[in-house]
């Protein structure tokens, strides 16, 4: 069996998340999931449903924590649980949109051992062009350009920089060289950093070509037009919210010429 590790904050949206995985990742070998939940005062009004769902799923292999929640100490924690070879990370707030052929994947994985971490997008993969080269220069974030596209027996992928905690399915041996995350960093930060500290030769890769469509799309995030409803209510209710700094750049931008007052 695969182990399909999943964190959770005690939210309704893993329901979603479960039976879309289910529906759309085939895989002969059959799951074993593991479940961490931290239990944020503002969703442990569910704790009770969610395990009831777990129940009813077979999910019998849970740890819940109730303080000190960090999304490294989830990680850290399903990490040093993982059993087979190859496991699958979830967060709790992701919905599969398209069939998955997990047992392609991990014979081509089988077969080349340097394919390392495979992850499943959550936008169209753009092919990188000069505009989008400057755009991440400007950020000092060129690492997260996209490489070639390859295919690997049969598998269309691309060549990545990152050592995502979305959706993906990796070798746990690789994944276990590089605990325990730090608490007081990002993960997927520390994960890419020692990643590419040991291997020469990168082996991450993005499922499928440029242009495929995502497959898979984050829920548990507003729609950006009702977040910024929610933003505007939450000023007109608190004018003081919006920082005095950032009124001062934006006249500064108007009259061209640094503002002072």
């Amino acid at each position: 069996m695969i182990d399909v590790i999943v964190t959770s904050t005690c939210r309704r949206q893993f329901e979603t998340t479960y039976v879309s995985f289910i529906k759309n990742v085939k895989c002969g070998q059959g799951f074993r999931f593991i479940i961490h939940i931290d239990v944020l005062e503002k969703n442990k009004h569910y704790l009770p449903g969610l395990l009831e769902f777990l129940r009813r799923s077979g999910i019998g292999d849970i740890n819940i924590n109730t303080s000190n929640h960090s999304f490294s100490g989830a990680v850290n924690y399903l990490f040093k649980k993982l059993q087979s070879e190859y496991y699958f990370h979830l967060e709790d707030d992701w919905l599969f949109l398209k069939p998955i052929d997990l047992d392609a994947v991990m014979e081509a994985m089988k077969n080349n051992k340097d394919i390392h971490n495979v992850r499943f997008s959550k936008e169209r993969v753009k092919k990188p062009d000069r505009g989008m080269e400057k755009s991440l220069a400007k950020k000092n974030e060129l690492y997260l350009l996209p490489g070639r596209e390859v295919n690997i027996d049969g598998i269309d992928l691309i060549e990545t920089n990152i050592w995502s905690l979305n959706p993906h399915i990796a070798r746990a041996s690789i994944v276990k060289q590089f605990l325990d995350i730090p608490g007081d960093i990002n993960p997927e930060e520390f994960l890419s950093k020692r990643y590419f500290s040991a291997f020469n030769s990168p082996g991450l890769y993005i499922y499928g070509r440029y242009g495929d469509s995502p497959c898979v799309r984050d829920i548990g995030r507003p729609p950006r037009v009702i977040k910024k409803v929610k933003t505007i209510i939450e000023i007109i209710k608190d004018p003081s919210l919006i920082k005095k700094e950032n009124r001062m750049k934006k006249l500064e931008r108007y009259i061209g010429k640094p503002f002072n007052n």
